[in-house]
């Protein structure tokens, strides 16, 4: 993983989640993820309780293909959660271990 980048294409949404985090006194430390094929994660967030990777879309339905980085990602780190933030309208869940959550909840 690599230290998180601002250069991002969502780093709006990045840094408000990184600051919703830092709202709540959880020392963490934020990361970008991108494989050499390219696949990618907009941020991780790693403290004591453990990884959470968070993807950042700016559409209201989410696909299959759309999860695939991420389910990869939840499997290989052996994550418990990860989170999709983008325009719907509730929490709800995108697949068994990826919940989503919507961007105006930031």
């Amino acid at each position: 993983m690599e230290e998180y980048k601002r250069t991002q294409e969502n780093a709006f949404e990045v840094n408000c989640a990184i600051q919703g985090f830092q709202q709540t006194g959880l020392i963490f430390q934020p990361y970008y993820y991108r494989t050499g094929a390219g696949a990618e994660i907009d941020l991780i967030i790693e403290s004591a309780k453990g990884i959470l990777p968070i993807e950042i879309k700016f559409t209201q339905k989410i696909n299959r293909r759309d999860l695939r980085a991420l389910k990869d990602f939840i499997t290989e780190r052996n994550c418990p959660i990860g989170w999709v933030v983008h325009n719907c309208e509730r929490v709800e869940w995108l697949d068994d271990k990826i919940l989503g959550i919507p961007a105006n909840s930031l």
